[in-house]
Order: structure tokens, then C-alpha cells, then sequence
């Protein structure tokens, strides 16, 4: 519609002394422009979700404690298991999604390939150390007994406030040398009919490297895998 009203302008005869010139159309033209793309692009790394409000359901990480595995090669997977998600209100609360947020490296050098949950409550899920893993679903044993984690996908689960309780589960791949690294996770949750994201602070660096050796399984993992082979 605008260069169409250009061309009827230019073409007709107007009453506007200075319209026909070149230097002022150049500069109504990039003003337009100018207005056109600040509407339509958003800075980088922003999240798209900025007109939901912030929450306070969900117990904050009690220390901003940094993960920084050993250099990987191209290939290489590994399963971070970090991050419990706790409701501290008198009213359940319903996850809709958890969204990772990447500083750089994503998914250039790390691509993050899947994103769970695994509920604090039975055998495995009470037991069940955080840190990172090669197994997924996370291998442990439990009073000798090698034992699989059960996992959730994140939306839809509901965390009421007696619990249980769950951690988040992320699953990583080295896919291009460099660093990658991420700030936190941003979980949506619905509470009362009202929609809150809540960012939680967790800082992760993945390294990748051309002649790194693989990463290695924990012991446990190791031990339960020869035992099912």
C-alpha cells in the first residue's frame, strides 16, 4: 500500500510544492521502513513471552550453582539431571511447557534435544541423585537393584502443594565445535485459571571439542548396562 500511494503521487499531478523531490521521498521512504521493521523484529534471545506475568509458585534453586562437564566430542549426548521444581503455594499448579535459555552456543555447538520430568516419589525418583548422565531415562541402583528413572513429559504435570515434588530432566548433544552455554530454564505454568512463567537460574557450559575423548558412564551406569547385556 505505501509504494502504491508513491506511484499515484508521483505519476499525478500534487499540489505539495517539494513532494517530487528525490531527497525527500529518499528520507520519507526510510522513515517508514525504519518504523516497519522496529514493529516487526525483536531483539535477539528474547523470549516471546513477555506479556505473561512473572510467578512466585515454584521454590527458587536454593544456590546458583554452575555445571561445566569436561570437554566432548561432536556426537557425544548426556542427560542433566537438575532443578526441582517445588510448588511453595496453597494451590496446584499446572506446567504448560519449560523453555531452555541459551546465552550462546545454542544450537550451534549444543543442541538441546529433549526436555522431561522426573517426579520425586517412588523407589528410583527418591533416591535418584542430580548430576549428569549418559543413561536416559538416569540408571541407578538401588539396595543392589539396577533401577530406570520414570519420566513425565512437562506439560500437563501438576505439582500440588503436598507434592510430589519433581526435577527436570535435559537432554544435550554435541553437534559443532565451540562453547555453548545456558542461563536458566523458563517453566510456563497455569495456576487459578491465570497463565505465570517463572525464569530459574541454572548455568550450564557445554565444551566441544575436535579431540576430546567421549564421556564417559558413572560407574553405576556402567555396572547395570553389563549386567542387562
Amino acid at each position: 500500500m505505501v509504494g502504491f500511494a508513491f506511484r499515484t503521487k508521483l505519476r499525478g499531478r500534487c499540489c505539495v510544492r517539494g513532494w517530487r523531490s528525490p531527497r525527500l521521498i529518499g528520507r520519507m521512504v526510510g522513515f517508514l521502513l525504519v518504523g516497519l521493521l522496529s514493529t516487526q523484529c525483536s531483539p535477539a534471545g528474547s523470549s516471546g513471552g513477555d506479556d505473561i506475568p512473572e510467578g512466585k509458585a515454584i521454590q527458587a534453586p536454593a544456590s546458583k550453582w554452575t555445571f561445566k562437564p569436561s570437554a566432548m566430542p561432536v556426537g557425544q549426548e548426556f542427560n542433566l539431571v537438575f532443578l526441582t521444581l517445588r510448588n511453595v503455594t496453597d494451590h496446584a499448579i499446572r506446567i504448560r511447557g519449560i523453555e531452555p535459555i541459551s546465552a550462546e552456543g545454542v544450537p550451534t555447538v549444543a543442541r538441546i534435544v529433549g526436555i522431561d520430568l522426573i517426579p520425586r516419589r517412588g523407589v528410583v525418583g527418591r533416591h535418584l541423585p542430580m548430576g549428569a548422565y549418559q543413561s536416559y531415562p538416569p540408571i541407578i541402583k538401588v539396595n543392589g537393584v539396577c533401577r530406570t528413572a520414570s519420566i513425565r513429559p512437562p506439560s500437563g504435570f501438576v505439582l500440588s502443594p503436598e507434592g510430589p515434588v519433581a526435577l527436570i530432566a535435559t537432554r544435550f548433544r554435541a553437534v559443532g565445535i565451540g562453547t555453548a552455554k545456558m542461563t536458566g530454564q523458563r517453566v510456563t505454568y497455569e495456576q487459578d485459571g491465570t497463565v505465570f512463567q517463572q525464569f530459574l537460574p541454572i548455568k550450564v557450559r557445554v565444551r566441544v571439542r575436535e579431540n576430546a575423548k567421549p564421556r564417559p558412564s558413572t560407574p553405576t551406569e556402567r555396572e547395570c548396562r553389563d549386567e542387562r547385556n
